[in-house]
């Protein structure tokens, strides 16, 4: 799924509806809003089950062979439910796909995670892509292919957002078997407002292209300008990737300007440094949610901010008919196994191990947090 936020709510709707009798399904949650220790070891289990180069090796995993082992049922999946970070950096091999639409980039990345280790001709599909995505049912008329995706809301907005009447079809005969072609051939002319390849290579010309020089406002004056009269100047230039190697040198090795100019990754909400500490409770170790704090000439320090910023999520909301939670589950223990390998105390360890950086909106923000969920924002 393209965003967090309804990931999760998925996820916890799938938990409630239960499964039908007979399947069991494992359940793993797979974003980029974990603490850093847990998000390690979902990526350690996910990097060793989805090493599929001995197909039926997976089977001898002591963790995987426990969790077939709990359950009677017959039919058993085991289901990722994952953000974009499933699409790159990751060598995974999946048996399939549910795919919801972003870019044509995004479907490409994630067809390279399917049946990406093992050999032999698919007999029938492995990928299924939504005709459209959550954003533009909730919001329809506006730019759902966007965050991510190529849509600015402004001069790049797509007429639909429906995969039927967004591809050509010759590029949706292509999709019988998903390759990397659209992102290499460009159709001529583009069409970025109706198509959703052309969008993306109208987008890349714009950022990485060199652009037609700035038209000055007027032509030059070579004499002396009258007393309280406007002064014309030319326009600013225009920056993108191509001012690299095309501007004079001593203009382009500016590093500071250009990043500036156009922001990798660029945040559109405030963020702040959080951790998932340990405090010592009459009940046992329990978790706090601290705020990373410096304070001039104090030096850093963390403020508990649990009360008026964080709900623990029950456990009961993750557990359903036919359906239980896949990986790390426990952060405590997860603490205190990694502090004894480490041979420090839980309670650094969790500092060291337990942070993140979490998107906020407004002062009174609040989120809520599950091991098996990770952060999301608070719905009240």
């Amino acid at each position: 799924m393209a965003n967090i936020e309804p990931l999760v709510a998925v996820a916890l709707e799938l938990f409630r509806q239960g499964v039908a009798a007979g399947w069991q399904v494992h359940l793993c949650v797979y974003h980029a809003r974990f603490p850093l220790l847990l998000r390690s070891a979902i990526e350690q289990r996910l990097d060793a089950v989805l090493n599929r180069r001995s197909p039926d090796a997976v089977f001898d995993r002591p963790d995987l062979r426990r969790c077939i082992d709990a359950h009677e049922a017959i039919d058993q999946m085991f289901i990722v439910l994952g953000s974009p970070v499933t699409e790159v950096g990751r060598d995974h091999d999946y048996d399939w796909a549910v795919v919801e639409p972003s870019s044509m980039r995004s479907l490409i990345q994630l067809a390279g995670r399917v049946r990406r280790h093992r050999q032999g001709v698919c007999a029938e599909s492995n990928i299924a892509l939504l005709d459209t995505n959550l954003r533009h049912l909730q919001a329809p008329g506006g730019a759902a292919f966007r965050w991510p995706g190529f849509e600015d809301g402004d001069s790049f907005l797509l007429a639909s957002h429906r995969l039927g009447e967004l591809l050509r079809p010759n590029e949706i005969a292509g999709l019988n078997t998903i390759d990397a072609r659209p992102r290499i051939q460009s159709p001529e002319p583009l069409q970025p407002q109706r198509y959703l390849v052309d969008l993306e290579h109208a987008r890349l010309r714009q950022t990485l292209l060199r652009a037609a020089p700035p038209v000055a406002a007027s032509a030059p004056h070579h004499r002396a300008p009258v007393r309280g009269a406007a002064r014309h100047q030319a326009a600013a230039p225009l920056f993108n990737g191509a001012t690299w190697w095309h501007a004079p040198p001593h203009d382009a090795l500016l590093t500071h300007v250009l990043p500036q100019c156009q922001r990798f990754r660029q945040q559109t909400r405030e963020q702040v440094d959080v951790m998932l500490l340990l405090n010592d409770d009459e009940n046992g170790m329990e978790l706090h949610l601290a705020l990373d704090w410096a304070k001039p000439r104090a030096g850093p320090r963390s403020v508990n901010v649990t009360r008026e910023r964080m709900t623990l999520l029950d456990d009961r909301l993750v557990q359903g008919q036919g359906i239980a939670v896949w990986g790390v589950f426990d952060y405590v223990q997860a603490v205190n196994d990694l502090a004894d390998s480490l041979g420090i105390a839980p309670a650094a360890c969790a500092q060291r191990y337990g942070g993140m950086a979490l998107p906020v909106s407004g002062k009174d923000w609040r989120v809520r947090f599950h091991p098996a969920l990770g952060f999301t924002r608070a719905t009240s």
